[in-house]
C-alpha cells in the first residue's frame, strides 16, 4: 500500500511538472505583478485569481491530453504518463472547466447585456485553443504567437472586465504587449529543446527556422524587454523583485522539467 501511495505521489509530481501546472501558481504571480504595476494592490484581481487559474488547469490540461505526433517524439514519457491518468485528468479539466465559468458569472456585471458581453470575451482563449492544432500547421510559425496573445488578453480581460479596473488604453496596451513579449520568449525557448521532434513531425517553430543558438538570444532579449518595461512603468521596485521571482521560478520548473525528460530518457535507454 505504501509502495502504490508512493508511486501515485511520483505520478502527480511528474504530472504536475511535465504538464507545465506549474503554471496555475505563477498565474496568480502574474496578476499580482500586473496589479501592483497598475499601482493597485496585489490582490486587485480579485475573482480574477480563480478565472485565471482554473483557465490555465483547464487549457494545458487538454492541451496534453490532445497528444499530438511531435509530443510522442519530444515527450514520450508525459505522453505515457498522461495516458496513464487520462480520465483522472478529464476529470480535472471538467473541474477546471466548471470553476472557470462560475467565476466568470459571478464577477460579471447584473446588467444582461454586460454580462453576456464579459461572459462571450472571456471565451476568447479557449477559442484559440480550439483552433490550436489548425494554427500549428500553418508553413508560418504561429503557435508561440496564439499562446502568447491568449495569455496578455486574460491578463487585460481580467482587469478591465472582472476586476472592475478602470483600465485604459494605453495601460492596457502595455500591460498585453509586455507579458506578450514575456510569454512568447518562453514557449520559443522551449521549443528550442525540440527542434528535432518538432521537424521531423513537420511542426513549424521559429526555433526550427533560425536555430537553438539565436532563438535563445531572441528569447532572452524579449523577456528582458518585456519585464524592463513593465519595471519602468510601474516605477516599482516590488514589481522588480516580482518579476525576477516569476522568472526565476519558470527557470526552476523548467530545469525540473528536463530532468524529468533526462531521467525518462535514460530508463528507456536503459
Amino acid at each position: 500500500m505504501l509502495n502504490r501511495n508512493g508511486q501515485l505521489l511520483h505520478d502527480c509530481y511528474n504530472l504536475f511538472v511535465s504538464c507545465s501546472l506549474y503554471l496555475v501558481v505563477n498565474s496568480a504571480l502574474i496578476l499580482a505583478i500586473s496589479a501592483i504595476a497598475l499601482g493597485e494592490p496585489p490582490t486587485a484581481a480579485g475573482v480574477g485569481f480563480v478565472t485565471m487559474g482554473a483557465l490555465t488547469a483547464f487549457v494545458y490540461i487538454v492541451d496534453r491530453l490532445l497528444i499530438t505526433d511531435e509530443d510522442r517524439i519530444n515527450n514520450p514519457d508525459r505522453t505515457a504518463l498522461v495516458e496513464a491518468y487520462e480520465r483522472e485528468l478529464l476529470g480535472a479539466a471538467a473541474a477546471a472547466l466548471l470553476l472557470f465559468e462560475l467565476s466568470l458569472f459571478v464577477a460579471a456585471p447584473p446588467v444582461d447585456a454586460a454580462r453576456l458581453a464579459t461572459v462571450l470575451l472571456g471565451h476568447v482563449p479557449l477559442a484559440v485553443l480550439a483552433l490550436y492544432d489548425e494554427i500549428k500547421t500553418v508553413s508560418v510559425p504561429l503557435d508561440s504567437c496564439a499562446v502568447a496573445f491568449a495569455w496578455a488578453y486574460q491578463i487585460v480581460f481580467i482587469f478591465g472586465r472582472i476586476a472592475s479596473y478602470p483600465l485604459g488604453r494605453r495601460e492596457g496596451a502595455v500591460l498585453f504587449c509586455c507579458w506578450f513579449l514575456i510569454v512568447f520568449a518562453g514557449l520559443e525557448m522551449r521549443n528550442a529543446k525540440d527542434i528535432e521532434g518538432d521537424r521531423e513531425a513537420g511542426k513549424q517553430t521559429l526555433a526550427c527556422l533560425v536555430g537553438k543558438r539565436s532563438t535563445k538570444r531572441l528569447g532572452i532579449t524579449l523577456k528582458a524587454l518585456g519585464a524592463l518595461v513593465l519595471a519602468a512603468v510601474s516605477g516599482s521596485l516590488l514589481v522588480v523583485a516580482l518579476l525576477l521571482a516569476h522568472l526565476a521560478s519558470l527557470q526552476f520548473y523548467g530545469t525540473l522539467e528536463t530532468d524529468f525528460r533526462s531521467r525518462s530518457g535514460d530508463v528507456s535507454a536503459g
